[in-house]
C-alpha cells in the first residue's frame, strides 16, 4: 500500500505515512545493526551518522533533511520519466528517513 502517494520522503506527509515510516525505519535499523554487529570484530566500534531534526514533528525534515530528501526524491522522479523504473517500483519502495 502506498502511504505517500507516490512520493519516496516523508517530508510533509500524513500520519498515518510517519506512522508506517517510523515503523519501518525502525525495523530497518535493527535489522542493519544486527547484520553489522555480526561482521564486526570483537572490540571493535561503528560509526553512524545521522541527520538531526529542528522540530518534533517527524515529517518535518527542514536545513539538511529537507535538502538532501528533497534532491533524491527529484532523482527517482526522474528514473520514473526516463523509463529507466517504473512509478510502481517506486511507490513500493517506501525509503525511511531516519
Amino acid at each position: 500500500m502506498a502511504y505517500n502517494k507516490g512520493k519516496i520522503f516523508i517530508h510533509g506527509a500524513n500520519k498515518t505515512a510517519a506512522n508506517a515510516y517510523r515503523k519501518q525505519f525502525q525495523t530497518d535499523l535493527a535489522g542493519f545493526l544486527k547484520m553489522r554487529s555480526k561482521e564486526m570484530k570483537k572490540g571493535g566500534s561503528m560509526f553512524i551518522a545521522l541527520l538531526g531534526r529542528t522540530s518534533e514533528d517527524p515529517t518535518d525534515q527542514g536545513g539538511a533533511g529537507l535538502l538532501f530528501g528533497t534532491h533524491f526524491q527529484d532523482a527517482w522522479d526522474d528514473l520514473v520519466q526516463e523509463v529507466i523504473i517504473s512509478y510502481g517500483f517506486m511507490i513500493r519502495l517506501h525509503i525511511v528517513f531516519p
